[in-house]
């Protein structure tokens, strides 16, 4: 029997046999929620969503979250935000 809350199988199925949260909690959240979501592009199904569309959102979000770990080090540094994401959305608001 699948156990979805404690060993869901879209964290639990990679061919390596290691758990995702095994490597993730050893990053900061940013970092660590980008691999869980990198992990589980393709598995996880939704309801809602087709499952190219699920895995769309998935890479998505792990995108999100890079860029709020970018932002993050250039506040920390002073650097201007920005980078490769906000050039992304200037572009499709165009």
């Amino acid at each position: 029997m699948a156990d979805n809350v404690n060993h869901p199988a879209h964290y639990t199925s990679h061919p390596s046999g290691v758990e995702c949260i095994t490597i993730a909690r050893h990053y900061c959240f940013s970092i660590g929620s980008a691999i869980k979501y990198l992990w589980r592009a393709g598995l996880k199904e939704d309801a809602d969503k087709t499952p190219l569309e699920k895995e769309i959102e998935d890479l998505e979000k792990a995108v999100w979250f890079i860029q709020d770990r970018i932002n993050e080090l250039r506040h920390k540094d002073g650097l201007p935000m920005g980078g490769a994401m906000e050039e992304m959305l200037d572009r499709e608001r165009a």
